[in-house]
């Protein structure tokens, strides 16, 4: 019965036949041609170039994490393909089941969603439209960068003066959203910050707009600063005018009591 059992065991692995009840492989598990799970695996599977085929109508890879002790991490995961109900949606997604949210989607039209609120955390779209809810932050740190040259302000002043800025829309936008800025082709042109004429870094278009309000402070204060060289110059005028009233008034009165002594004379 024992080598019955045995060779029934090896006919079976040999010859694919189905047996009702769970296979336990105590020892690594090598599989050195392609591989197919799934209830709808078929004899003589096409694999193509597939090495690990997954095969039904409920496709879901399960990872469930079995620690118990300490403060060792415990969530388990899974990654879902296609919802399971009629009509519902094509998708790949990452799933935290222990938390019970939806945290990485990519759907059948090419829109990417991460986060918590997968509609609103971080989505991009299909025409290349990026959202996110929080802040982007963008590595500046100094020990990243060479070839630091200091900006002329003035110039980049006179350029900002000059170049064209206008409303626009983008042509494969299905909303039609409407926005404000240059084109790539002038910024270039004016700034030659960038890879290419074809886009403009954020980055960029922001430290051109401080670089020319710094260059209005200066103007600015240099203005400031003549105003207030003419307003202590209108003062001594001031106080010169008041000077001249003053010693009009007193030649004014010299004269009369000089003319007053005249007549005393005549007499």
């Amino acid at each position: 019965m024992k080598n019955f059992t045995k060779k029934l065991f090896v006919a079976t692995v040999l010859t694919g036949t189905i047996l009702n009840g769970d296979v336990v492989v105590n020892d690594d598990h090598i599989v050195t041609e392609s591989e197919c799970v799934g209830m709808d695996c078929v004899n003589g599977e096409v694999f193509n170039f597939d090495t690990l085929r997954l095969k039904e109508n409920n496709l879901r890879i399960g990872f469930i994490d079995t620690s118990n002790s300490g403060s060792f991490p415990t969530n388990d995961w899974q990654i879902t393909i296609n919802d399971s109900s009629n009509g519902g949606e094509n998708y790949f997604a990452v799933d935290d089941t222990t938390g019970g949210k939806k945290l990485f989607k990519i759907s059948s039209d090419g829109r990417i969603a991460m986060g918590s609120a997968l509609d609103s955390t971080f989505l991009l779209s299909t025409s290349g439209d990026l959202t996110i809810h929080g802040t982007l932050s963008d590595s500046s740190d100094v020990n990243l960068k060479e070839n630091i040259i200091p900006v002329d302000n003035a110039e980049v002043l006179q350029k900002i003066s000059e170049l064209p800025i206008s409303t626009w829309n983008y042509k494969d936008n299905k909303q039609k959203d409407k926005h404000i800025g240059a084109m790539a082709q002038d910024f270039y042109k004016a700034f030659e910050y960038g890879p290419d004429n074809l886009h403009i870094a954020p980055k960029d278009a922001a430290f051109v707009a401080v670089a020319g309000v710094q260059e209005l402070v200066k103007k600015l204060d240099e203005r400031d600063k003549t105003i207030q060289e003419l307003q202590e110059k209108v003062k001594e005028l001031e106080t010169l005018q008041i000077t001249l009233k003053n010693l009009e008034a007193m030649v004014g009165i010299l004269l009369q009591e000089g003319s007053k002594k005249s007549v005393a004379f005549k007499e």
